[in-house]
């Protein structure tokens, strides 16, 4: 249903929150970086489409 995606979404969102903080934490840590910057346009992306379908 519609809520469990949005929820989906928060969660994401909360997840990819922590892994920038982790990484804020641990600059040189070329794997979270590399996580970030390949995943943070694809949650903008579906924040968008969540906005759309409300």
């Amino acid at each position: 249903s519609l809520e469990n995606v949005l929820l989906d979404v928060k969660e994401l969102q909360r997840g990819m929150d922590l892994t920038r903080r982790e990484y804020s934490m641990h600059g040189h840590n070329t794997l979270l970086k590399d996580f970030i910057q390949q995943n943070e346009n694809k949650l903008k992306k579906l924040q968008d489409d969540a906005k759309i379908a409300q």
